[in-house]
């Protein structure tokens, strides 16, 4: 394997010692070491401190048991110096100089040194406060002396700082197994340190893999790909990156087909009355068309939806750029609605549709854009009219609850659930193959949508095919007088 073009950065991307791996490891790598260090330390001192009191406590059991057995043999301390002959006694702290004279020494029943050592001669009185400190030496539970370790003694405690001590000819074995504790503690600090490396190797591998992906995918969509999406391979927040890249991207690509169905849209809307008025002016042109009224008229209607549709595309584009100019001004709710069904009914008459206005008697005076209020009503109340069968109903409604809420609903056909979502995008129409004279520019839910959020609410389409569809916006109470 190249390590060289491993570690090489290519297609513009930093080394690895610069990417998010290399800090993970290095992170679990700084945090390992010194906690294993720490733990390390804290098991060597602890085991040494432990060890040292287990050897003090050996050492006077053993001297004890020695003392104990001399006087039940002998019945008297007489010549119990010679049990302890040759027995060299150090101290942890002291290892490599051994005292001069022993650091501990021996007393009776009546506080008189009968063993001496630590600067205490034979027969000497030892002072209270060091007998009561001695570990008794006891015959059938009987206390015969006491062993006094004195470190206070000038010429003991100069060759002995320490108050840990044992039997100089135990001391290397001691030494030894002290050695190969420290020594496991460094093997053991050395095999987790390189299993913490192997483990944040795999897991910064693990972490950045998505990553890697998601930023590979990213720059794909940079490029004009916009067919990208990354596996989900878990579910925290990594997956859920993950899961909103593949969100971000699928809105993307809908909004670029929008985008190009928008612009054929638009081209459509407005090569049909450009074609009409091309048309109808080189027939009266060549004289293949007679100078009439009706000729006029048909040129004029088209001009007029080529200027709709203009006005329309004008006000959507600034309602979505936050610019449209709104004119607020306080104005009576219920007699909006009013205007707006007054204006529709003449229409609902001829296609014998029952167009009705049910509005709660509450109903506050508002400030809203009176205009653009009524033409998101007229889209609405068109809309409607377009889908209402003869004899069907249409019914505009006003309540007042946490919100402002109007609606206008009919009994038409319906819309399809799949088509809920897409029916205020640019141009949508559920009935393709309507022709766009009958069906509008496909623009005026758009609109509504702009013109209601400009103000602060919400707008949306309830509908169950084959029982009319009802579409409700709503106005915050805040907004509201």
């Amino acid at each position: 394997m190249n390590m060289a073009h491993y570690w090489t950065p290519k297609n513009g991307q930093k080394s690895w010692f610069h990417s998010l791996s290399w800090k993970i490891v290095l992170a679990f790598l700084v945090v390992n070491l010194f906690g294993i260090s720490l733990i390390a330390l804290f098991a060597r001192v602890i085991t040494t401190y432990e060890f040292q009191n287990f050897l003090s406590t050996q050492t006077e059991q053993t001297l004890v048991a020695r003392l104990s057995d001399y006087y039940q043999n002998k019945n008297s301390w007489q010549g119990a110096s010679t049990v302890l002959r040759g027995v060299r006694v150090v101290t942890i702290a002291n290892q490599t100089a051994p005292p001069a004279e022993r650091i501990f020494f021996v007393v009776d029943t009546q506080g008189k040194v009968v063993v001496q050592g630590a600067g205490h001669g034979l027969n000497d009185i030892a002072p209270q406060e060091l007998i009561h400190k001695g570990v008794p030496i006891k015959v059938n539970d009987q206390t015969v002396g006491r062993l006094i370790v004195d470190l206070s003694n000038p010429v003991a405690s100069a060759n002995a700082p320490g108050s840990l001590f044992s039997f100089e000819n135990q001391w290397p074995l001691h030494n030894r197994f002290l050695g190969r504790v420290n020594q496991s503690l460094l093997y053991g600090a050395i095999g987790a340190t390189a299993i913490s490396l192997i483990l944040g190797i795999f897991l910064a591998r693990r972490l950045t893999h998505p990553l890697q992906e998601i930023t590979a995918a990213t720059r794909a969509v940079a490029q004009g790909d916009l067919n990208q999406q990354v596996a989900i391979r878990s579910n925290d927040e990594l997956g859920e990156l993950a899961r909103s890249f593949n969100q971000m991207n699928a809105s993307l690509a809908q909004w670029q087909h929008l985008r190009r169905q928008m612009t054929a849209d638009i081209a459509h809307e407005l090569r049909t009355p450009i074609s009409i008025i091309l048309g109808h002016a080189e027939g009266l042109s060549d004289g293949v068309l007679p100078a009439s009224a009706e000729t006029f008229h048909v040129i004029q209607d088209e001009a007029e939806r080529l200027r709709r549709l203009v006005e329309d595309l004008r006000i959507l584009s600034l309602t979505e750029a936050g610019e449209l100019p709104m004119n607020i001004q306080l104005t009576p709710l219920h007699a909006l609605l009013e205007q707006a069904v007054t204006a529709y009914t003449p229409y609902a008459l001829q296609k014998e549709i029952h167009l009705t206005l049910e509005a709660a008697p509450n109903l506050p005076i508002v400030p809203v854009d009176s205009d653009r209020i009524l033409q998101v009503l007229s889209n609405l109340l068109s809309n409607a009219l377009r889908y209402t069968p003869m004899g069907g109903c249409i019914v505009v409604s006003a309540r007042r609850d946490e919100q402002l809420q109007i609606a206008v609903q009919d009994s038409g056909a319906g819309i399809a659930p799949e088509e809920l979502a897409a029916i205020f995008h640019r141009f949508y129409r559920g009935d393709k193959a309507r022709h766009r004279q009958d069906g509008g520019s496909g623009l005026g839910l758009a609109i509504a949508r702009s013109i209601i959020e400009r103000h602060g609410g919400q707008i949306w389409a309830e509908s169950t095919p084959g029982a009319g569809a009802k579409f409700t916006f709503t106005l915050p109470l805040s907004q509201t007088a």
